[in-house]
This record gives C-alpha cells, structure tokens and sequence, in this order.
C-alpha cells in the first residue's frame, strides 16, 4: 500500500488589511480632518462676529430713524400743510431709499458669503494658498491674498477666480506679486515663490 504526501508547501498570506495598517490609515487621516474642522469652526465665527456687527448697525440706524419720526410726528402743524407735505416728500423718499438698502444689506449679512468661500474652496491650484480674505461693500469688493510656488500658477488661478466669481458681479483687476527672497528648499537651491494680492 502506498501514501501521497504532498511536500509543496503552501504560501500564507498576510491578510491585506490588518490591524496596524487601519490604525495607520487612521492616523494619517485624522490630522487633516482636525484641521479642517477647526478651520471651519473659525470661518464660521468670523461670520457670526460679522453678522452680529451688521445687526448693531441697523439696530442704530432704526432708532435713528424712530427718532426723526418722532420729531416729525411732534411738531405743530404749520400754517400751509400742503407746503410742509411737499417740503417733506424728497426727504421720505430718501429715507425710504436708504432704508431699502440697510434691508438689503442686512439680508445678504443673515446669509453671510457662504457661496463665496465655497467657491474659494473649490478653486485649488498646486503649490497655491490663501492667506487672506476680505469681502467688503456688500459682496462687491473681495480682497485675496496668498502665496505661490511660482507666477504661471498666479495668472492661471487669477482667470479661474474671474470665471467663477462673475455670477456674483465680482471681477478681480487688480494684482501685485511679489517675490519672497530668502526661502530655500531643502536641498539649499533657491525657491522662485511668490506672494499676490487681488482686487
């Protein structure tokens, strides 16, 4: 009678996914989701700070406006009030004009930029970063500030930002670069990066 043993012997494979890789995997991870979230939880409060300065100054300007309705209301009736009355209709009609713009104002304040720091946050370009950003004039005026590995990069991102940004009546002609003397990289040869403002 004869036996077969089979003297092959059969690779083990390592499972691919293991404990110590996930935990590297997690590892890697979560530092960048930390850095998004505080950097979130920061624009979020520059936004609350911004409308909550927006509703003082309406908050004046109502009593303001109170108050010259309440001194309107108290003085006696001149002797010709239809004089008084056409005296007094380019004065409500500018009230009315200025009123309808703190309306307008406060509207776009309770909705913030969100559209336009969304819209910053998709427009990425390699070695390019924001370090700045101003939006001013109700949304019409937005000031950026930043650095790049190099020029080329600036005027391409510049074109891009024009493209997006039109939709909300925004159009950047301004930009000053310059270059940042002094930085090495690692291997001692010197960087041609720059820094950039818009506007």
């Amino acid at each position: 009678m004869s036996q077969q043993i089979n003297l092959l012997a059969h690779e083990v494979r390592p499972p691919t996914l293991s404990a110590l890789r996930s935990l590297i995997v997690v590892g890697l991870l979560l530092p960048p989701i930390i850095a998004y979230a505080a950097y979130a939880w920061l624009t979020t409060t520059r936004l609350a700070d911004t409308v909550a300065a927006n509703d003082v100054g309406i908050a004046a300007e109502k009593s303001r406006q109170k108050a010259l309705q309440d001194k309107i209301s108290s003085r006696v009736a001149p002797a010709n009030d239809s004089a008084e009355i056409d005296a007094l209709k380019p004065l409500a009609g500018q009230s009315q004009e200025i009123l309808g713009l703190l309306r307008g104002n406060a509207n776009k304040a309770s909705e913030g930029y969100s559209d336009y720091l969304t819209l910053l946050a998709r427009l990425t370009s390699d070695g390019l970063w924001l370090t700045t950003v101003k939006i001013a004039n109700a949304g019409k005026s937005v000031s950026l500030a930043g650095h790049s590995m190099r020029k080329e990069t600036v005027l391409g991102y510049v074109q891009r930002l024009n493209e997006q940004f039109a939709r909300h009546g925004v159009r950047f002609t301004s930009l000053e670069l310059a270059p940042e003397s002094g930085k090495e990289s690692a291997t001692g040869t010197p960087l041609s990066s720059v820094t950039f403002k818009l506007n």
